[in-house]
């Protein structure tokens, strides 16, 4: 027994012979009256050993992990997954090595074998906007230029855009790779979007020249009429029927701008895991594995169940966005 172990036996006999009353021990113990008496009630049933804590003797939960786990999971780390956060590397390890280590024993691991270091994270300056209520209501749109596919000084492996819509309600998302930030390229994904879930009510980009005229002239209208010419798109979404509210800071659609950043975190290096360069491929990747993991790991429910996107009929929607484009172009890259 310990000290503190042999003090309560001590306060307890006391208490059995009737010396001292069971409030009195508690005042002694410096231990709550509820506490004593549990303790009292182990004593009577089990005697002595009550007192005891019941893990002595047995091995502490934070031992090293002495069946090989360790070793082998920075022998993975090693070879597969060196740059891979905590989270992201325990993920795929119990996915693809059948290996599963809780992600903070695993950090523990890393940063003691030198393999990881701890980020500090900037304190947030900007509150978050509280998210819109319904689903529907508001989704926000965003290109994300990267080396996606890594960096190659042949120039094999050039830039490209990661087009992604994220529902601001539910958090829920749906990405394409494209070339380039294009008219075309978010028609597609207004096109992708509607046909699962009907059209929006209101679309929140940033303030691209896509989305909005940046020019003199365009300033020049807006001065003397009090509005400002759309940009074809914006021409596409007033046909629509879908507001168009364009962002006056990245920090104004910052669900969206988070969203990029745990793609350009976890996106890339799953990417280079599985050995795709091109863009037909890593569209693929995503609809099939990477998108509904995304979404069941991120997405919310939102505050109320209803689902105010607004219905479309196939052929509508595919006729008003053709007329936005050129040809039959409204097919998902790489369908």
């Amino acid at each position: 027994m310990t000290l503190r172990e042999r003090d309560r036996l001590s306060m307890f006999r006391q208490v059995e012979t009737g010396r001292m009353s069971l409030v009195q021990a508690a005042v002694q113990l410096s231990i709550s009256y509820r506490q004593a008496k549990r303790l009292w009630k182990r004593y009577r049933e089990v005697g002595d050993a009550g007192l005891v804590h019941g893990l002595r003797g047995r091995p502490s939960n934070n031992r090293p992990a002495s069946d090989g786990r360790r070793e082998r999971a920075l022998a993975l780390y090693r070879a597969s997954y060196r740059g891979f956060g905590p989270t992201l590397a325990a993920e795929q390890m119990a996915q693809r090595d059948g290996l599963r280590v809780d992600h903070e024993t695993l950090r523990g691991w890393l940063i003691g074998s030198g393999l990881w270091r701890a980020k500090r994270h900037p304190r947030r300056s900007h509150r978050r906007r509280p998210r819109r209520s319904c689903l529907g209501e508001l989704v926000q749109l965003d290109g994300s230029d990267h080396h996606w596919f890594g960096p190659d000084a042949s120039g094999g492996r050039p830039r490209c855009v990661l087009m992604v819509m994220i529902d601001d309600a539910t958090g829920w998302t749906d990405a394409a790779f494209f070339e380039a930030e294009t008219t075309e390229a978010s028609m597609r994904m207004l096109h992708a979007w509607s046909s699962k879930f009907g059209l929006p009510r209101a679309l929140y980009p940033d303030r691209h020249s896509i989305y909005r005229r940046n020019d003199k002239r365009a300033d020049e209208i807006e001065h003397r009429t009090g509005r400002r010419p759309p940009t074809r798109f914006g021409e596409a979404m007033a046909e629509l029927g879908v507001e168009l509210i364009c962002a006056r800071s990245p920090q104004a659609k910052g669900r969206v701008e988070r969203a990029n950043a745990t793609f350009q975190d976890r996106l890339v290096k799953l990417l280079a895991l599985e050995g795709i360069t091109d863009i037909a491929a890593a569209n693929a990747y995503l609809q099939q594995t990477y998108l509904p993991s995304h979404n069941a790991k991120f997405a919310v429910a939102p505050a109320r169940p209803a689902d105010v996107h607004r219905p479309v009929a196939a052929s509508e929607l595919a006729s008003r966005c053709a007329r936005f484009g050129s040809g039959v172009w409204w097919t998902r890259p790489g369908a």
